[in-house]
């Protein structure tokens, strides 16, 4: 309902709810009249919660029982059904798959990067309001949502035409976005496009999304606003051929909702936008409700694939479409399955709008001689001062008087006239600004104050005054369990800021000590690296209940480490004592065998047995590698690999595609999950060749050497080495992480593009 996680305690005291919370009061254990009067109370303060979160839900335009509301997407379906609106997957039936091949091979996530590494400078934070809707807004995409049907069209002509135009006048005019809801063919020639590979250059490490110059002589299909942002940013890419989506006639039963005091009338009005202006002037549980709409109902429906699991002994056969190409079938215990929402041709447009809109904001700032520190999705944060004159920093492209590099900062006047400027775009009422200046630049009584900046790689990254720190990145530290503090001491908020996030203390402090603010580590940094995971499975309540009968409960928690090599997930009953959590004992999804954190365990592939130490690191190496991260999608200033060490302003990193490209499914994030059998997983379903390649590095060394440093089997090692199947994911995982280790995470392999 309101899209966040909370406590008891802290749900209690919401706005909206606000009724009496739970005791405070420290369970023991023991059988008590305090503890008996502390878990009545408990009981009790839950089921106020849940009538008062009912009267809210009731309110509602949705008919969906709250029993079946198990997300914030079950709410935004539920609306779309109450407007009349038919589900794509059955409406478009006779869409051929190869439409579906086509969007999926040219959507991908929000734009993310560093563009300034391991400098600190001043900044000023900006960001889009409602980046998605407004992208769906400008393409008007609700014409297909609510279609009676669709027709395929060549545009590739029209296409040609419509990019050799392309400025940046152009691009802040609404007409001509509208011009760009295609997909096209193109064969890119090092124009800057959206690339999802694998950039570490580690074969079988996890892809990421950049924006590089991209030299392919494979066709590729994109989107007409990453396209127009190609040419924005360097010039002219070749067209094959391209195609637009054209509806045709209204689907019948479409009917008005009210929401507040505004009726949306889906045949009338475009609810993208609708949205966006209610929530402006909305309050309470209507406003709480739109942000739910706008943060799930936009485009996440249309590309979701839920992962199903089959009986080992009946797999089923997959169909898979690449572009227009249908690839060999397979048959598989694991398939994808699309929702009754799939319907990726809108999802890649919109999020390729999303990017065009970051890459207009690019052209603003170059254009004015400046530059950015970093950009996240919706936002980035440009150099920029009240006033002042050069700032060195390695890469630059201006000169100090004593010939150091530099960046140009501008000033806060130069930041409000690029936003008045990108103001012509917004389809929303003038009241609504298009680009805002972010809260975070604000003082507590709406007073601007100077931000300071600096970044590691992709939303790893934080923003802070003279006086304290303002907007911590968290990314990357979500999956740590750090009992530390009490539930009223887990958070915090900066004092003098009129942002009202709140952030992980711990994360804080964390960043304090990079930072040197804080000269003495926290205390938890001598905590086991553990993950907190639910119990969600039968699976996982099983393998509880062999090492604590009565600790294991449904939809109660559980903890296991951090490995060191990922793959097997171990577990053992929640705990929250951090001393006690070594000689806790553990127990293996994947094989229930029982181990502590240092232990003998089997090969996944048999009969072997050795001696691993899989005891997770500490949080102190958690704080010392943060800073260490490295943005694999750029290079250095001087046109390096990025590494650990590298500073300045970061250059685009060229990608060369193989030709041979290799087909994944959707990438979801794991990171931050709270069920433990993903980790015993495969991140990523590949299909066709698997994707898999035995690391060159890793060549020089015999089969015995890499047995005794990996723990591994020769015969596992020798099956690796062929590359004729993929291995299990924990051989997978072992191999990387030597290949890592030897290579000191500066491995030359070639990148190839996905």
């Amino acid at each position: 309902m309101r899209n966040t996680h909370f406590s008891l305690k802290s749900a209690c005291g919401r706005d909206g709810w606000n009724i009496p919370g739970k005791l405070d009061h420290q369970p023991t254990g023991k059988v008590t009249l305090d503890e008996i009067e502390y878990c009545r109370e408990d009981v009790a303060a839950t089921l106020r919660l849940l009538n008062a979160q009912r009267r809210e839900y009731e309110t509602y335009p949705i008919d969906l029982q709250p029993e079946r509301a198990l997300s914030p997407a079950s709410i935004a379906k539920s609306f779309l059904e109450s407007m009349g609106i038919k589900k794509p997957l059955e409406k478009f039936r006779n869409l051929p798959d190869w439409v579906h091949g086509i969007a999926m091979e040219s959507y991908f996530g929000g734009r993310s990067e560093v563009r300034i590494r391991d400098v600190e400078l001043p900044v000023m934070l900006v960001d889009y309001t409602s980046n998605y809707p407004t992208a769906a807004a400008l393409l008007n995409v609700w014409k297909l949502m609510i279609a009676e049907r669709i027709r395929i069209n060549d545009v590739t002509e029209e296409a040609r035409d419509i990019l050799q135009s392309v400025t940046s006048e152009r691009l802040l005019k609404r007409e001509f976005w509208a011009k760009l809801d295609f997909i096209a063919q193109v064969i890119p020639d090092g124009q800057i496009c959206p690339v999802r590979t694998e950039y570490a250059d580690i074969e079988g490490e996890a892809t990421n999304i950049g924006c590089n110059p991209l030299f392919s002589k494979t066709p590729i299909w994109l989107t007409g606003p990453d396209l127009a942002n190609a040419v924005l940013q360097s010039y002219r890419i070749k067209v094959v051929s391209a195609i637009r989506l054209l509806p045709v006639g209204v689907q019948k039963g479409l009917r008005p909702v009210k929401i507040g005091d505004r009726i949306i009338d889906p045949r009338r009005d475009n609810p993208y936008i609708a949205w966006v202006e209610l929530k402006e002037v909305a309050s309470g549980s209507t406003r709480l409700f739109i942000k739910v709409l706008l943060n799930s109902g936009v485009y996440g429906l249309a590309v979701e694939l839920n992962l199903k699991r089959f009986r080992k002994n009946k797999p089923k056969k997959i169909r898979i479409w690449a572009g227009t190409q249908e690839l060999p079938s397979l048959r598989d215990t694991k398939a994808e399955i699309p929702g009754q929402w799939y319907f990726p041709w809108i999802a890649s447009l919109i999020t390729g709008g999303g990017r065009l809109l970051l890459g207009i904001l690019e052209k603003e700032v170059s254009t004015a001689k400046g530059s950015f520190l970093m950009t996240d999705t919706d936002s980035m944060a440009i150099i920029a001062k009240d006033h002042g004159e050069l700032l060195p920093c390695p890469g630059g492209p201006h000169r100090m008087l004593d010939g150091r590099e530099a960046v140009k900062p501008l000033s806060w006047s130069q930041v409000g006239k690029i936003a008045e400027r990108i103001q012509r775009l917004s389809p929303y009422s003038s009241k609504i600004k298009l680009l805002k200046i972010d809260k975070a630049n604000f003082d507590r009584n709406g007073h601007l104050h100077q931000l300071f900046g600096i970044g590691y790689s992709a939303k790893r990254y934080c923003l802070r005054t003279k006086k304290e720190i303002i907007k911590p990145s968290e990314h990357g530290l979500g999956p740590y369990f750090v009992p530390a503090y009490k539930d009223d001491q887990r958070f915090w908020k900066p004092d003098d800021c009129l942002r009202d996030d709140v952030y992980l203390r711990w994360v804080k402090e964390l960043w304090e000590v990079l930072l040197g603010i804080r000269k003495k580590l926290p205390k938890w940094a001598n905590y086991y690296s553990m993950r907190k995971y639910a119990v969600t499975s039968p699976n996982i309540l099983k393998n509880l209940r062999l090492l604590n009968r009565g600790a294991a409960k449904p939809y109660s928690f559980c903890i296991g480490p951090i490995s060191s090599f990922g793959g097997d997930t171990k577990i053992t009953p929640y705990c929250e004592d951090p001393d006690l959590w070594q000689n806790c004992e553990y127990i293996s999804l994947k094989t229930g065998q029982k181990t502590r954190l240092s232990s003998i365990e089997e090969d996944c592939e048999g009969d072997e047995s050795f001696l691993v130490d899989d005891a997770p690191h500490k949080l102190r190496k958690a704080i010392e590698d943060y800073s260490k991260s490295i943005e694999h999608k750029s290079l250095a200033p001087d046109g390096s690999k990025c590494t650990a060490e590298t500073k300045g302003l970061l250059r685009r990193r060229p990608i060369r595609a193989s030709g041979i490209f290799r087909r994944i499914g959707k990438e979801v994030d794991r990171g931050t999950s709270t069920d433990p059998e993903y980790f015993s997983e495969e991140l990523l379903a590949r299909y066709g060749n698997g994707g898999y390649r035995f690391p060159d590095v890793l060549k020089r060394y015999s089969d015995r050497e890499l047995a005794v440093r990996t723990g591994l089997s020769e015969k596992t090692i020798r099956q690796a080495r062929k590359n004729t199947s993929q291995p299990y994911p924990k051989t997978v995982a072992r191999l990387l992480w030597f290949a890592r280790v030897i290579s000191g995470g500066t491995l030359r392999e070639p990148i190839r593009a996905f």
